[in-house]
Formats: C-alpha cells, structure tokens, sequence
C-alpha cells in the first residue's frame, strides 16, 4: 500500500512551524518520558524520522513507499516479547476507537503516545473540512475522547501551538485560509494491563 498523499520519504520533512514543532523540536521532551534504550517499536513510524532521535528504532508502517524497517500493517503487528519500548506517533486520527482500543490491547511492553488533539469546535470544524477536501477519512478527537479510549497515564506532557496554514499545503496539498489551535499530548505507559 502507498499513501501518495504523504509524499513517501518526504514525509514530516517540510520546512512549515509546525511540521518543525511536530515531527523535530518536540520529540526528544516527549522521548525524555522513556527509556529508550532496548528494543524499541515506532508503530506507524513510516519514513523512521524517530531515528534522527533513536538510532536503533525500528519502524512498522504499511506504506512502502516510507520504506519502513517492517512493511505490516500496525492493527495486525504482533509486538515482540523482548520489546522495551513501542512508540506510537501520529498515527490515532487514522483509526476507529475500537481498532484504537484492540491495538493498545496487544502491547505488553511500555508505550509512549504521541498524537495531536483538537480541544475546540472551530479547531475540530477546520481538521474535518481539511480532510473532506483531501477526500481522506479521518478521527480527530478531543484530549477527552481520547481519554475515554485510554487510561490516564503515569505521565503526561502537553504543548499547545497554532497549526501554520502551510503545514496543510506542504502535508495533503490543501489552501487553508487560517491557522487553528491544537494540542500535540504525550501519554507514557509502563503498562495497559491493570
């Protein structure tokens, strides 16, 4: 499977605020909330742009055009039992709460969460047009849809920001007249299981 829209190797590369903010400046204080070392999983890592922060990440995306260190799809990937770490970054918006749900059931290992959330109407309304002119069909929730989906974390880091209207143009191709408020939440788990 190729995702064209996400322009393969490319991905996250882009030279906007917030593709800076989200895929480089923010990552080693969200990566300072694990242990890194060991065997670490980036489910849905694509192009591996984690291994500019973690050399030995392995990444695990179904687009192979991102050339990823394991072509699967994540909702199928059994993680190993000698894992140390799983990432998961970005990759929320692309899944239902069920196969969201079933994906944190499989992980054994301590996890880090990465994803952005939209807290306000007009922040929602805007993602939703965004995707409906790229014609891709997406679940953007609020941090509190997101917590009805999770347990609360042992550790919890959040940066608020406003979305640059060229992160939309560099990342689906798409003239958005205004930038909007958003959320990028780090989540670490030592464990799902209670």
């Amino acid at each position: 499977m190729i995702f064209t829209e996400d322009k393969g190797l490319e991905f996250g590369q882009w030279n906007d605020s917030t593709s800076r903010l989200m895929y480089y400046l923010s990552v080693p204080l969200f990566l300072s909330m694990a242990d890194t070392h060991g065997k670490v999983y980036d489910l849905g890592g694509g192009n591996g742009i984690i291994k500019k922060f973690i050399s030995h990440a392995i990444t695990v995306d179904i687009d192979e055009s991102k050339k990823p260190d394991i072509l699967e799809d994540i909702r199928a990937f059994v993680v190993p039992d000698d894992c140390n770490l799983v990432i998961i970054r970005y990759v929320f918006h692309y899944l239902t709460d069920n196969e969201i749900k079933q994906l944190i059931s499989n992980i054994k290992c301590p996890c880090l969460i990465i994803q952005f959330v939209n807290n306000s109407q007009h922040s929602l309304f805007i993602k939703k047009e965004i995707a409906r002119q790229a014609g891709e069909n997406k679940y953007f929730r609020t941090e509190p849809d997101l917590f009805g989906l999770l347990p609360y974390p042992k550790n919890k880091l959040t940066i608020a920001y406003r979305v640059d209207p060229e992160f939309y143009l560099n990342r689906l191709n798409v003239i958005v007249g205004e930038s909007h408020d958003e959320e990028i939440i780090g989540l670490y788990y030592e464990s799902f299981s209670s």
